[in-house]
């Protein structure tokens, strides 16, 4: 083939140099051979031609036809140079298409050149495959992609070189700045991953802190509503007790037992009734019953009667004994007084507990919580400021 000299001086600089001016002399001699207009190379040979005129003229239709006629007359070459020649061919396809933002077509353009560097065992041009195709992910903004191709382009690279495929006089720095090129494309895939990592790592962290923070919240909410319950309890006992246990001696009476306790008691129920009246009295308004050491016979001197009558007349209207009712009392004066900021601000939860006739914090913490439901300190931190 006369023409091939020629046409390889021309495809060599279309591939490499990018220059179109420097073509002048080539495209001369091949539209000047002595051959037939038939011959299958002289056709594949004038198409480049005229298809790199017509971009130098800036006419990218007439340019875009001649190179697809082009990559169809490469059909017509020797099986063995007809890869190459598809592949140059798409090379120009592959530019119009990116001058035209048509980058979708120009990545499946080098997917076909990869394919036929790779069935023919072309790496220069497989080199170049990747080369584009990292290029082109770069301009649709899929890093990942580009990176990955970026990687092949450097493995065949080195690749050619190990094989003493390319070979020139800087091949030893060519190869130094290829290692470090893909040192560093490997080393920014490993940060991309772990900055995934690390990422999906926060990302759970939040969720469950968000959730643990969701649960505190929710026990939260129910210790505190069943804390309202008991301190909004405990003031309506407050407010109550003094009228119910009043009027329990005159609505309630005691059941008659088959063997009373006291069935030889000198008292009649009115006695009883009367009693017990006096026994309320005393215990809603005398300050006596807060000493540390107020007890039954103090109650009884009180109430001007005997101590057997007073408790027997305790246990059967109050239905508990003279120390149950004494602390319930006791209690229910801790609360008025943690209530009363005006009058009790400066007392400590301990001067409280003494100044209602409680010897210790423990024993009165104890008896308040069974009272209330809520321990001294929950109660003082409910009251109103």
């Amino acid at each position: 083939m006369p023409c091939r000299t020629p046409f390889f001086d021309l495809v060599l600089y279309a591939t490499f140099h990018g220059n179109d001016t420097i073509f002048n002399k080539e495209k001369q001699e091949i539209r000047r051979l002595p051959i037939p207009d038939s011959t299958a190379w002289l056709q594949y040979a004038r198409l480049l031609c005229d298809g790199i005129d017509a971009w130098v003229a800036k006419d990218r239709g007439l340019s875009t036809a001649c190179f697809e006629k082009m990559l169809a007359s490469a059909e017509k070459l020797p099986p063995g140079v007809k890869p190459t020649a598809r592949i140059i061919a798409r090379n120009y396809i592959h530019i119009w298409h990116v001058d035209s933002a048509r980058v979708d077509n120009a990545i499946a353009a080098m997917f076909l050149n990869e394919q036929d560097a790779k069935g023919h065992n072309l790496m220069v041009h497989l080199m170049d495959s990747y080369s584009s195709l990292s290029l082109l992910y770069k301009i649709k903004g899929d890093d990942k992609l580009a990176d990955k191709y970026y990687i092949r382009y450097l493995e065949t690279k080195d690749e050619l070189i190990n094989s003493k495929r390319l070979a020139n006089v800087g091949e030893a720095e060519l190869l130094f700045e290829m290692q470090k090129k893909n040192e560093e494309a490997r080393r920014l895939a490993y940060e991309r991953k772990v900055q995934s990592w690390v990422i999906v790592g926060i990302l759970v962290f939040t969720v469950v802190l968000l959730l643990m923070l969701y649960w505190l919240y929710r026990k939260y909410r129910q210790v505190r509503e069943q804390k309202q319950s008991l301190y909004d309890r405990t003031q309506e006992m407050i407010k109550d007790s003094e009228q119910k246990r009043l009027l329990i001696a005159q609505l309630t009476p005691k059941p008659v037992q088959e063997k009373p306790k006291y069935e030889n008691s000198s008292l009649t129920e009115d006695d009883k009734d009367n009693l017990m009246q006096q026994i309320l009295v005393v215990m809603e308004t005398s300050d006596d019953i807060y000493a540390e050491n107020f007890s039954l016979d103090q109650l009884a001197q009180l109430v001007e009667a005997r101590p057997n009558h007073v408790s027997q007349v305790i246990n059967e209207k109050y239905d508990g004994g003279f120390y149950a009712m004494l602390n319930e009392y006791r209690i229910k004066e801790a609360c008025r007084r943690m209530n009363d900021k005006a009058g009790f601000a400066n007392l400590t939860i301990e001067a409280i507990a003494q100044s209602v006739g409680f010897k210790s914090r423990s024993n009165f913490s104890r008896t308040f919580k069974s009272i209330t439901g809520l321990t001294p300190s929950a109660y003082q931190k409910m009251a109103p400021k």
